[in-house]
């Protein structure tokens, strides 16, 4: 795999695109019609694919790193995930505190107690200017568990040992979202659909794709094969309607399995084809880079009964709400946290460079110091 994998920035904009048409209720005057719901009823695939990238990316990068260093530093890649999730997410936080203050939205204090904390997937109530924050807790939270199994219990030395942690933890999300969880706030909260264990799956699948390619060659019959298989399960389970939780359970499994197939194909199969070539667009690949700042900011241009609508404005209106919302998100990105971005990262190449010189034997004033001594001596 190359220094930045192809196809990945492509379905990230493919996932965003699909939250983006699920939030259309909520923004001004849209028409609600037959032809419309199937478009926005289905955001849910744009998270669980979100999910599924998420847990290849991460998972791609600390094998990675463990392979070309002998180990994970725990330490470097949450310096690096801090410099890429905090500045956006501070800034958000801080725009919805300055409109909250000025009286202008209303956010309860359990919503920024699960926001300050990365839980507002179990913490704060839906009709609120943060509730999209759930899906970075979810990430948030994966943050802390796996990157520490892999450092800790030598997973990127043990793929079997991983692939059974993960399959495990697959198993253990299909139960959880087969229990029924309609009563009980603590149930409803660490089993809903917003938790961590609902999504874990997700997670996991992502995270299996990466010990199960490096196990063997990619083969260009094994890609077709998924990439049929992909179109047809995904197809399918648009109109297919589950029958009882179980059904919904592994359904959503089969959707995550589809995505993950997606990323192989696209990460280690033929360069060519016009899938290939859509999802490697300069379009999609744009959409793609800000689709982290797209998914937080978008909220603000959504209507009234989100909480979020600010003031009386045409910018709300269904036709055009993406607009502003795309053009701050390419300001945040390409302005704001591109370059704190890059901070962080001279800040772990200077990390890097000043451990390496604590770690020599001999740093190299001493070695030229004896090697003066030694002409002098002969």
């Amino acid at each position: 795999m190359g220094e930045r994998l192809p196809t990945l920035d492509g379905l990230r904009a493919v996932a965003i695109l699909l939250v983006l048409a699920s939030h259309l209720p909520y923004t001004e005057s849209f028409p609600p019609s037959s032809s419309t719901d199937f478009l926005t009823s289905h955001g849910q695939f744009g998270v669980r694919l979100f999910f599924v990238i998420s847990g290849f990316l991460i998972t791609h990068l600390l094998l990675k790193e463990h392979g070309r260093f002998g180990s994970v530093s725990l330490s470097e890649f949450y310096i690096r995930r801090s410099f890429r999730i905090l500045p956006i997410y501070v800034a958000f936080l801080l725009t919805i505190a300055g409109f909250q203050f000025f009286g202008l939205v209303h956010d309860q204090a359990s919503s920024w107690l699960g926001s300050l904390t990365f839980t507002r997937n179990v913490l704060g109530r839906g009709d609120s200017p943060s509730i999209h924050l759930w899906s970075l807790a979810v990430e948030e939270q994966f943050y802390l568990l796996w990157p520490s199994a892999i450092a800790f219990l030598g997973l990127a030395d043990r793929p079997r040992r991983a692939l059974a942690i993960l399959c495990g933890t697959i198993l253990v999300a299909v139960i959880a979202r087969s229990v029924s969880c309609q009563t009980g706030i603590v149930c409803v909260r660490l089993l809903g659909e917003k938790s961590l264990i609902h999504n874990g799956d997700s997670l996991a699948v992502g995270c299996a794709l990466v010990f199960w390619m490096r196990s063997r060659q990619p083969a260009s019959r094994l890609g077709l094969l998924s990439l049929g298989s992909t179109s047809l399960v995904l197809f399918a389970s648009c109109f297919i309607t589950p029958t009882n939780a179980w059904s919904a359970s592994l359904l959503i499994l089969a959707q995550t399995l589809g995505f993950a197939a997606l990323i192989y194909c696209g990460v280690a199969q033929s360069r060519s084809g016009i899938a290939f070539q859509f999802l490697n667009s300069k379009a999609m690949t744009a959409i793609g880079l800000i689709s982290y700042s797209l998914y937080v900011w978008h909220m603000l241009f959504l209507s009234a009964n989100t909480g979020t609508r600010i003031f009386p404005s045409p910018l709300y209106d269904w036709r055009i709400w993406w607009l502003p919302a795309f053009c701050l998100a390419a300001a945040s990105y390409y302005f704001y946290e591109s370059p704190i971005r890059s901070l962080g990262s001279r800040l772990i190449a200077k990390r890097r460079g000043q451990q390496a010189a604590l770690a020599s034997p001999i740093s190299a004033p001493v070695r030229d110091h004896v090697a003066t001594l030694r002409a002098v001596k002969g």
